[in-house]
């Protein structure tokens, strides 16, 4: 976490180490009744969310179920085309090995508005059924 980042917790008291208790969070300065919640490295959370979404399924509250298997409908269909739905995924995206969890990118790429709109495009068009059928189940 960077200088400017480390002096505004500890203006405001937060801690992650050296406490038998955690704090995170502070009374909001302006509404009364509110709290502000402090959450290390922000765009890291991604990562982990990445890793979690690769491992399981998720059922979304309307009852949509979202699963890594379409991410890797669209890579598929993007390896057999020139013209690519989402030009940044590929299949290192969806690798969970030590080195590729990290990045960052990846877990942009996965969770960018390009590859919903394109996992929606295929749905729409009945790409995604037919990936799912040949490609990544078969």
């Amino acid at each position: 976490m960077g200088s400017a980042n480390q002096a505004m917790w500890n203006s405001f008291e937060i801690t992650t180490r050296g406490r038998p208790q955690t704090t995170c969070l502070v009374e909001h300065l302006q509404v009364n009744g509110r709290r502000l919640y402090f959450i290390e490295d922000v765009p890291h959370l991604s990562k982990d969310l990445k890793s979690a979404f690769c491992r399981y399924d998720i059922t979304t509250p309307d009852g949509r179920h979202i699963s890594v298997k379409h991410l890797k409908a669209l890579i598929a269909r993007n390896e057999l085309e020139d013209l690519k739905l989402a030009p940044n995924l590929n299949s290192n995206d969806t690798d969970l090995t030590d080195f590729q969890k990290m990045k960052v990118s990846s877990a942009q790429h996965v969770f960018s508005n390009t590859v919903s709109s394109s996992i929606e495009f295929m749905d729409r068009t009945g790409l995604l059924r037919a990936f799912l059928r040949t490609r990544v189940n078969g």
